[in-house]
């Protein structure tokens, strides 16, 4: 959805390359051929030189997350999204995505959901860090950077917050 007059009026987004293909889950095969549902959106504005800006978008879906880059002027509902994760049928299923992190800006991202906590950082793949196959995450958010003293990397907390669990008898 794309809205350039505050909110008055929304198109949908056009150009969302998903794929199409086949993953477990559950112990059942599911096909996908749409990106699903989509739970997080994250815009980042950047500017490259004096009056270029660049705005760069990433959602979390059911079936990956997927990242738009355009100048402010163009990022519009017919802007392209393609696929940043490896697809869902993979060897780890990067499906039923939820928030997602960024960290300076966009340069690093985190992102959680069924398989666990995926990392990104720029010009790199996504790797899965934490496995969660067994319990759902609700939301991965930045508590802040701190240095390790044993090392020169700085150190990041991160905040997990697991899905409230609806009990009946």
């Amino acid at each position: 959805m794309n809205t350039t007059d505050g909110g008055t009026t929304w198109r949908r987004a056009k150009n969302i390359l998903s794929g199409r293909g086949e993953f477990n889950w559950g112990g059942y095969r599911y096909n996908w051929t749409e990106v699903g549902p989509i739970n997080s959106i994250l815009l980042y504005p950047r500017e490259r030189t004096e009056g270029e800006e660049i705005v760069n978008g990433y959602i979390a879906t059911m079936t990956g997350v997927y990242r738009a880059a355009a100048p402010r002027s163009r990022f519009t509902h017919e802007v392209e999204w393609h696929r940043s994760t490896p697809e869902p049928g993979g060897a780890v299923p990067f499906t039923h995505l939820g928030s997602l992190a960024n960290i300076e800006g966009d340069n690093e991202l985190y992102v959680d959901g069924w398989p666990g906590i995926a990392n990104w950082v720029r010009g790199g793949t996504w790797t899965l860090q934490m496995q969660t196959f067994t319990f759902p995450i609700g939301m991965v958010s930045e508590a802040g950077l701190h240095r390790d003293q044993s090392s020169s990397a700085p150190a990041l907390d991160i905040s997990i917050e697991p899905f409230p669990l609806a009990l009946s008898s």
